[in-house]
Order: structure tokens, then C-alpha cells, then sequence
């Protein structure tokens, strides 16, 4: 089945629709497509009932990229690369990471050895960094967090990992 526009535009029937069968993949996502440019024209996304509308704004203000984090097949290999084509030193690591950057022991790229080669995470650097407050903040949102020594971490809508950190002045 396909998605029909004078249908409800109620997030939950379309979902139980799709459940049921009645509704197919494309036309679920039709159907919340819609509802959330209807949500953006009208200058808010609807809230469930109950829910109060989400404040306006981000609830960060990502200042700069301050490391990537880089699977990597061999690490030794990479460091390589990393030092001849960038100029980047390895400030610390073992056999299976590096962190590399800059001889002031700034670091920008983060190695791991891993069995297939992509994006481990990146880091945005904010104002203000709180780990406690930017972890109640992204709760609050539905977001899972991951908490380490004084670092978060949460996925984006495709599952790529972002980490937050107090942003650098460079």
C-alpha cells in the first residue's frame, strides 16, 4: 500500500498502520515526511499528546571539529601516512591506537585498529562543556548517551557516533 495524503497525519497510526501491513515502508516514511514539513511550516514540530513542543534553538553550538576517530586496519600503516602527507607527529598510542596532531600535544586525528576500516566518531568542540548538563540535555531529547571519564558520546540519525568536548581555542 502506498501513502494516502488525506489519510490522519497522526504519527502514531501511520506507525501502526505500517505495522499492520496496511501501510508500506515508502509511504511510512512519506507520511512522516510530511507530518514533519507540515510541523516545520507551521514553525513547530507537533507534539504527542501529553508532550510539551521541544524549545526552540540547538541545544548546542558546535564551535569546531576537534578530532576525528579513524578504524583503521593497520595502525603502524596509518600513523605513516598520517605523518608524511599531513605533517601530523603521534603524540601517544600502542599498538592498536595513535593520536596524532601537532608537536603542543594537540591531537586532531585519533587511530584504532579495527578489522574494517571507517569512521570511528567525531568530536565537536562547544562552548560552556558540561558532560553532566549536555547529557541531561540530550536525554531529554531521547538520545542514548554514552558516558566516559568526563566524555559523551550519542549517535546522529544514521548511527555515526559524535562525541562533545569544550571547544579549543585555535
Amino acid at each position: 500500500m502506498s501513502f494516502d495524503p488525506a489519510a490522519s497525519f497522526d504519527p502514531a497510526a501511520l506507525v501502526a498502520d505500517y505495522d499492520d501491513g496496511r501501510l508500506s515502508r515508502r509511504g511510512l516514511i512519506a507520511g512522516l515526511t510530511a507530518l514533519g514539513a507540515a510541523g516545520a511550516l507551521a514553525g513547530r514540530v507537533p507534539a504527542q499528546e501529553g508532550e510539551q513542543a521541544p524549545p526552540s534553538g540547538p541545544l548546542f553550538s558546535g564551535r569546531n571539529i576537534d578530532h576525528i576517530a579513524l578504524d583503521v586496519t593497520d595502525v603502524d600503516r596509518s600513523v605513516a601516512f598520517y605523518e608524511r602527507h599531513l605533517g601530523l607527529k603521534k603524540i601517544r598510542g600502542d599498538q592498536r591506537s595513535a593520536f596524532l596532531g601537532r608537536e603542543n600535544g594537540e591531537f586532531f586525528v585519533a587511530l584504532f585498529q579495527a578489522d574494517t576500516p571507517g569512521l570511528n566518531h567525531y568530536c565537536f568542540g562547544i562552548d560552556d562543556y558540561d558532560v553532566q548538563e549536555a547529557a541531561r540535555k540530550l536525554k531529554a531529547e531521547g538520545r542514548e548517551v554514552r558516558q566516559t571519564s568526563g566524555r559523551i558520546y550519542f549517535k546522529d540519525p544514521d548511527g555515526i557516533e559524535v562525541q562533545l568536548a569544550q571547544k579549543r581555542s585555535m
